[in-house]
């Protein structure tokens, strides 16, 4: 638990903590939740226990109460404070400086973008589950993102996140979009998809533990409507209204997902 101060946004602020026993950790997966809702116990469920394991991640699960998505200082810095008492507390004092990959749902996803924006020099990654974005609460320069909305969400909300996408994309930000078919305000299967995205991102970013740039060049490019992919330099239509897929799994992934 990190008590606030008089300036904090918050009344209350937890979290926890899971490291995969007898792995060289890589980075550390911060895992957002819904307004009002927790995801303290999301670090200790199998499918993210087994991904944590396979790419070598530290969890990190989180309850903020009060929050003011207007102010998000605080809420780092309580989730830094909480990070190095935890990995000092428990003599893993090597993870507290590793990069971020941040995941949530709903304003947790928004607020993963957020976190993305603040610790943007040690973030390797973002993924907003259909948590509301339009253009006006996009930045000229970010991490690499994926952001999901749901197809019974209601059109007038999904249209404006893929403005919000198109604005991230015509300042060639590496952005990948996709609607869950559907589905509404849910996780549903969207957390599959995150994970391909980290597994494919983790690849191309963290290079000999150290992060490296990931310019749009380097990825292929996916028509929404038509479905097709190209390698960057063969795109045949408007590069800014492309979405981003890292390599040949993840477009795989996001092929099977969006159908």
């Amino acid at each position: 638990q990190v008590h606030p101060r008089v300036s904090d946004a918050f009344s209350n602020a937890y979290f926890s903590l899971c490291v995969p026993e007898n792995l060289t950790i890589k980075a550390i997966l911060v895992i957002s939740p819904g307004s009002g809702s927790t995801s303290l116990g999301e670090v200790a469920l199998k499918e993210w226990q087994d991904y944590a394991k396979k790419e070598k991640l530290a969890l990190v699960g989180l309850q903020i109460e009060n929050n003011r998505a207007n102010e998000i200082e605080s809420n780092v810095e309580a989730l830094l404070y909480a990070l190095k008492e935890l990995t000092t507390k428990n003599t893993i004092s090597e993870v507290n400086n590793l990069p971020f990959l941040f995941s949530g749902f709903s304003a947790g996803g928004k607020f993963s973008y957020s976190y993305a924006l603040d610790q943007k020099a040690r973030t390797i990654a973002f993924a907003n589950i259909k948590g509301f974005m339009s253009e006006g609460t996009t930045s000229e320069s970010t991490v690499p993102g994926l952001i999901i909305a749901g197809e019974s969400e209601g059109s007038q909300r999904v249209e404006n996140v893929k403005k919000a996408f198109y604005a991230f994309r015509k300042d060639q930000n590496v952005i990948c979009f996709a609607v869950e078919p559907n589905t509404w305000h849910s996780i549903d299967n969207s957390n599959d998809l995150v994970r391909a995205y980290f597994t494919a991102v983790l690849k191309k970013r963290l290079v000999n533990g150290s992060l490296v740039e990931l310019p749009e060049e380097e990825v292929l490019l996916g028509n929404y409507d038509t479905k097709e992919v190209f390698p960057f330099a063969n795109y045949p239509y408007d590069k800014t209204k492309a979405v981003c897929l890292i390599d040949e799994d993840f477009k795989n992934s996001w092929l099977q997902f969006i159908k």
